[in-house]
């Protein structure tokens, strides 16, 4: 007898889960910025300010990843019309490390020329690119819960701006093997990574 599959949980309570996780990360990232309320003196506040720098680089690197994947993440759902337990665990486990980011910033940010500080934040970032592959690759093997239609180019695309994260994250491992206070930097790449997922999707396409 051939079993027909099932959805667990509604599309919309998923992506409204996710929503809300991601909402909370990004704004928790500027709880990082701590001022010492006894400040009285212009030099006072500048050295405090100065201070903050690193915190800024890491608040500004965080949040631009959290968007790159919840933007990556919105793209794979519009490809989805169902969603499976399978796809319902993943995405839990991937919001879990998405949740960790504000504590991964703010460490990274304190002590970015350390190479620990620098294997926490990027080990997060590549448990969340690869879960996001997770989440894909197990939709691509259900056709049953794939939006009907979609073309060689969206399949492709989705795949390749999936992987952009993890590739990216073991980038800034392997430089910060070198010299953790260049590790970070590597981020800055996401957007060529994503320009070249969409012209190599777009030449398999044919």
């Amino acid at each position: 007898m051939t079993q027909h599959h099932e959805p667990e949980w509604g599309k919309s309570r998923m992506e409204a889960i996710t929503d809300g996780v991601f909402a909370i990360a990004i704004t928790l990232l500027v709880f990082n910025f701590k001022i010492d309320p006894s400040i009285e003196t212009e030099a006072g506040l500048n050295k405090a300010l100065a201070a903050l720098l690193p915190d800024i680089f890491a608040f500004v690197l965080s949040f631009f990843v959290l968007a790159g994947a919840w933007i990556g993440h919105h793209a794979t759902m519009r490809s989805i019309r169902e969603v499976s337990r399978e796809l319902l665990w993943t995405n839990l486990f991937y919001l879990m490390f998405v949740a960790v980011m504000p504590f991964a910033s703010h460490i990274f940010g304190r002590f970015m020329d350390l190479k620990l500080a620098s294997y926490l934040y990027s080990g997060n970032i590549l448990m969340i690119g690869l879960l996001q592959v997770r989440f894909w690759s197990q939709a691509r093997s259900m056709a049953s819960v794939l939006q009907p239609g979609l073309t060689a180019y969206a399949l492709n695309v989705t795949t390749l701006r999936a992987w952009v994260l993890p590739i990216t994250a073991v980038l800034s491992l392997g430089v910060t093997l070198a010299d953790p206070r260049y590790g970070g930097m590597v981020y800055g790449l996401i957007p060529l990574f994503f320009v070249l997922a969409n012209r190599r999707a777009k030449a398999l396409a044919g």
